[in-house]
């Protein structure tokens, strides 16, 4: 078995969790209580719950009052809901007043099991207007900056003063989804050397994630809340295969991806990639040092390629 680094994991998990880029990176506890819960359970709850609701607009949705990350629980006790692509518990979220466009990122951590999202938009009158499903919202490998989960990211273009614009979200998934699973491929090596949990388990088992009708759902909202208003107009993306359209509720969209501005790294988060990437390099890994590197630049850091170069120039074997 592989030594495990002698670094404070306390200290790394404090510093990451101050980045909403590093958004769901160890999970949250509340998480992973959601998800002790055996999937045959949430199942059998979802079959015989009775929903509350026959209309979208009868829904309580939670407002978004300022840019930043959101935790959203989704349990036994959520409302339920009929859709096309089968029963789901849900959440509904009403988005923040804003006619330029919102940046969207979705994360929902994959521990014992997993919840799979499918994330729907509706106008001011609660008509459908687009569904991002498992082409958009799909695996993400865990490595060094976060655990295994299921992770995308969508836009809501700016709109122009008649057109229509989204104004509530709703979080559910599809009986597709619950019935399938997720095969985990080998954990990453600098995880396992860092003693993530998640990491060493998944080295001794190859056990496939079944997927869940409850789990936690995070979601970052990445927005101007006081844009100009002549700015938003030339903001406007006119290309129509980007505009929002009602059509599209029915089908998936593309796959496009949208890049988000990513945070400065902690100074405490650098200082940690740095110890590792010297370590390594001092243990004669330069492939595992190269790898810390990427993880280090990924977060934010432009100091750890210099110290790669530093290490390497000192190196002796």
């Amino acid at each position: 078995m592989k030594k495990i680094l002698t670094i404070s994991l306390a200290l790394f998990t404090t510093a990451c969790s101050n980045s909403h880029n590093l958004m769901f990176d160890y999970g949250s506890e509340t998480s992973k209580e959601v998800q002790k819960v055996e999937p045959n359970v949430g199942y059998n709850t979802l079959a015989e719950a009775v929903p509350k609701y026959n209309r979208l607009n009868q829904l309580d949705f939670q407002p978004i009052t300022k840019p930043g990350d959101y935790e959203f629980v989704i349990t036994e006790n959520s409302p339920s809901f009929k859709f096309s692509t089968g029963k789901s518990f849900i959440k509904g979220i009403a988005l923040p007043d804003s006619k330029e466009k919102i940046q969207i990122s979705i994360s929902s951590a994959i521990l014992n099991s997993g919840f799979l999202p499918t994330i729907l938009l509706l106008d001011a009158q609660y008509n459908p207007l687009h569904v991002y499903g498992q082409e958009t919202i799909n695996y993400n490998q865990g490595s060094l900056l976060h655990i295994d989960r299921f992770f995308g990211e969508i836009e809501i273009p700016a709109t122009k003063d008649e057109q229509v614009q989204a104004k509530y979200l709703i979080i559910l998934t599809t009986d597709k989804a619950m019935q399938s699973e997720t095969i985990i491929p080998d954990a990453d090596s600098a995880a396992i050397d860092l003693g993530r949990a998640e990491a060493v388990y998944q080295a001794y088992t190859n056990a496939p994630r079944p997927h869940t009708a409850t789990g936690v759902v995070k979601i970052n909202f990445n927005y101007n809340k006081s844009a100009d208003a002549m700015l938003n107009k030339q903001m406007v993306i006119e290309d129509n295969k980007n505009v929002i359209n009602q059509q599209t509720a029915q089908t998936l969209i593309d796959e496009k991806q949208v890049i988000i501005t990513k945070d400065t790294i902690q100074p405490e988060t650098e200082a940690m990639f740095i110890q590792l990437i010297d370590k390594a390099v001092k243990e004669g890994d330069i492939i595992k040092a190269q790898r810390f590197v990427d993880e280090a630049k990924l977060a934010g850091s432009t100091k750890a390629e210099e110290a790669f170069k530093s290490a390497v120039a000192t190196y002796q074997p």
